[in-house]
């Protein structure tokens, strides 16, 4: 019995190194294809942006709320694709995907 316990654990534990690998490829691969489908967001470090949160309020229309909330600062760019950003809400700073990302516009009234 023990024989046959220790040649199941050895498959398992094949198997499950053959899916992680084929799940860690796989989704390589669709981050590459996610980034090449994005618009590249022109910003530099210090720039001030907001962040896209898709999270949904209950009893608030979708159509009238504001998905683009904290105020946050470009630390620096990672990749074309992704950028290091802080914000002082946060604990600690995030890695963050240019698509999810906005601008903050500045206004002068002269």
């Amino acid at each position: 019995m023990p024989e046959h316990t220790a040649n199941m654990l050895e498959r398992l534990h094949k198997a499950h190194k053959i899916a992680r690998e084929n799940s860690g490829a796989s989704a390589e691969y669709m981050s590459t294809w996610y980034s090449k489908t994005t618009k590249p967001t022109n910003v530099c470090s210090g720039d001030s942006v907001r962040i896209y949160n898709a999270a949904h309020r209950s009893g608030r229309c979708p159509k009238w709320q504001f998905w683009y909330g904290d105020v946050c600062a470009i630390k620096r760019k990672i990749n074309d694709a992704t950028y290091l950003v802080s914000c002082p809400n946060w604990r600690e700073d995030r890695l963050i995907h240019t698509d999810k990302l906005r601008l903050v516009q500045e206004f002068s009234l002269h």
